[in-house]
């Protein structure tokens, strides 16, 4: 993304973490159970092989960029691509259970524009109850010298003996992809030239019209075009200063420098940082530059120190 966007992984987890961008993943004749959630709970339409690009919730995506690996229960299904599908039920498990509320039986050319969630494909087995039940009466054959009271079976009678499971999705940071359309529909792609997403950002800016610390001006395309995470930089640089100190001390170190030219030298000597508030860090760009450039959070911050300290 660096290299043929001038892309960021911060640019894109601000995304993530703002709701706009979820990572993708393609997998290919994979069994998927397909539906949707109506008031939280799941309507299945069928079950088909699916070959295509599913995307991951905000928060798998946020575990993925954090820790290299993560898995969910659900992915969203981006196209209709599927084969040797069938919308018949059929298990022997009656609705609603625990993982399908109800069967709403749907062929794909009929999913309509609605969020399509796909599950691997389920399997049913002995239910949670069906096993208790076998516990329990087990113990009751040994409860007759015993005191202690064993719960009543007939409690769990009333619960079916079959449920229906699905596995978890398993994915690695390394199977990640992002949709061309994901990053056209957040503004990081240009939507109709070949020119670089960030080549109208940039202006000239006078002492007069920004008092100091300047934005950036056009003597400093180069530098920009070839930054890295600039968050970065400066929590390595902080923890440079003081290795052991927490995010909330480094955050207070970095305000504090903001008013001391000697600790700034230390900690940003580029000057990437316009203005540290109480909640955010505003970097020196362009003032006509997406807010989504313009700063990061103090979640950020907390975030980037606990990548660094890995």
């Amino acid at each position: 993304m660096l290299h043929h966007f001038d892309l960021t992984s911060d640019e894109l987890l601000y995304q993530v973490e703002n709701f706009q961008l979820k990572l993708s993943f393609i997998i290919e004749n994979q069994k998927l159970l397909v539906g949707k959630y109506d008031k939280d709970k799941y309507e299945a339409f069928g079950i088909g092989r699916y070959t295509g690009p599913v995307s991951v919730d905000r928060a798998t995506s946020i575990r993925l960029f954090t820790t290299g690996k993560a898995k969910c229960s659900d992915v969203f299904v981006r196209m209709n691509r599927f084969s040797d599908y069938s919308n018949q039920y059929t298990y022997d498990v009656s609705l609603p259970d625990s993982v399908i509320n109800a069967w709403q039986p749907t062929n794909p050319s009929d999913f309509g524009t609605g969020a399509v969630i796909g599950k691997l494909n389920p399997c049913q087995g002995p239910s949670g109850a069906a096993a208790a039940r076998k516990v329990l009466s087990a113990l009751s054959q040994f409860a007759q010298d015993n005191s202690s009271k064993i719960p009543n079976i007939t409690e769990l009678n009333s619960i079916k003996d079959k449920a229906i499971y699905t596995d978890d999705v398993k994915f690695s940071i390394e199977q990640a992809c992002i949709l061309s359309a994901d990053l056209k529909r957040v503004g990081l792609l240009g939507q109709n030239s070949d020119s670089k997403p960030h080549s109208t950002w940039l202006n000239t800016s006078s002492q007069n019209e920004a008092p100091n610390p300047n934005r950036l001006n056009e003597q400093s395309l180069d530098a920009y075009y070839k930054r890295m995470s600039k968050g970065k930089r400066i929590v390595s640089n902080l923890k440079a200063y003081d290795a052991n100190a927490t995010a909330s001390d480094l955050w207070l170190l970095l305000r504090k420098a903001q008013q001391n030219d000697d600790l700034l030298d230390l900690i940003d000597p580029d000057r990437n940082i316009l203005e540290v508030t109480t909640d955010k860090i505003l970097w020196n760009v362009p003032d006509n530059a997406p807010e989504k450039q313009k700063q990061i959070t103090r979640g950020r911050f907390k975030n980037i120190v606990t990548e660094l300290k890995k």
